[in-house]
C-alpha cells in the first residue's frame, strides 16, 4: 500500500519533467530566433544560424570581417546570444522559404539588403510536435504546436489597408 502511494506521487512528476524539457527545447528554438531577428535588425554585420549535426548545436554567429557586404564572411559564435542544443531524443528540421535544410548541418544567412527568408524549425519529440517560424518581418518567432494531430496555431492579426477604409488622411 506505501509503495502504491509513492508511485502514484513520483511517476506524474517524472513525466512531467520529461514534457516540461520538450517544452524547454521549443522554447530555447524562439529564443534563438528572436535573437537572430534582433541581430538582423540592428547590427552592422551579417548574421546567420548555424546546425552542427555531429554535436546537435544551434548557434547564432556572427561576421567578424570588417564591412557588410563581405564576400567570404568569417563567421563567428555570438557569446551574447543564446544556443539551443538538441537532446538526442529530439529531432530538428530546419526550413528557409519552404525548401528543407540538410540534415547533417547548414547555415542560413541574412542577406546584405536588408531582407531575411522564412525560417522555420520544426522540434519533434516523445512529448512535443511543435513549429517555431520566424516570418521575413517579424521580430519576434510564433509557435505552433501539434496536439493529437490537429495543428493549434497562434493566428496572426490580418494586414489592413487603411486608404482602402477611408482612413487615407489621418496620420499614423
Amino acid at each position: 500500500m506505501i509503495l502504491s502511494l509513492f508511485a502514484g506521487l513520483i511517476l506524474p512528476r517524472m513525466s512531467g519533467i520529461a514534457r516540461s524539457s520538450g517544452k524547454l527545447t521549443v522554447m530555447k528554438a524562439s529564443d534563438l530566433l528572436a535573437a537572430f531577428a534582433y541581430r538582423d535588425s540592428i547590427a552592422s554585420g551579417k548574421s546567420a544560424l548555424k546546425y552542427d549535426g555531429n554535436s546537435r548545436m544551434v548557434m547564432l554567429m556572427k561576421d567578424r570581417s570588417p564591412g557588410r557586404a563581405a564576400i567570404n564572411p568569417s563567421w563567428v559564435p555570438d557569446s551574447l546570444a543564446p544556443s539551443l542544443y538538441l537532446p538526442d531524443d529530439f529531432e530538428l528540421r530546419a526550413f528557409v522559404d519552404g525548401s528543407l535544410m540538410p540534415d547533417g548541418g547548414w547555415l542560413i544567412e541574412s542577406s546584405t539588403d536588408g531582407t531575411r527568408p522564412k525560417i522555420e524549425l520544426e522540434v519533434t519529440g516523445d512529448d512535443v510536435d511543435s513549429i517555431v517560424v520566424l516570418a521575413p518581418w517579424a521580430q519576434s518567432p510564433y509557435t505552433n504546436d501539434r496536439v493529437e494531430g490537429l495543428l493549434r496555431a497562434i493566428q496572426l492579426p490580418k494586414s489592413v489597408d487603411l486608404d482602402s477604409t477611408g482612413q487615407e488622411r489621418i496620420q499614423w
